[in-house]
């Protein structure tokens, strides 16, 4: 599980390369809790690997999960438009 990367390209890669080395050989699933923007030099490349290429980069992982955090829900509801833009994009499934 990592969390609260906030824009920290450098050290989320250096974490992952950790969780990865000790999952060689185990079923092994992991778990990012959000915050991946704001603060850190390098928001935008946490967001790339996490969207686009964090499967690819490490295929030890059996499962990975991405959970939004706060900060990803006010930067979407800035970028949208308000709560009710954002309520609707992010709503689960019925």
């Amino acid at each position: 599980m990592i969390g609260d990367i906030h824009g920290c390209f450098q050290e989320f890669v250096e974490l992952l390369d950790l969780c990865s080395a000790h999952a060689v050989g185990k079923p092994a699933r992991l778990i990012t809790l959000g915050d991946y923007v704001d603060r850190g030099l390098d928001t935008f490349r946490v967001v790339q690997l996490i969207r686009h290429r964090l499967r690819s980069a490490y295929p030890g992982f059996t499962s990975i999960i991405n959970l939004k955090g706060n900060h990803e829900f006010m930067m979407a509801q800035a970028s949208l438009g308000g709560k009710r833009s954002v309520k609707l994009t992010w709503a689960e499934p019925s």
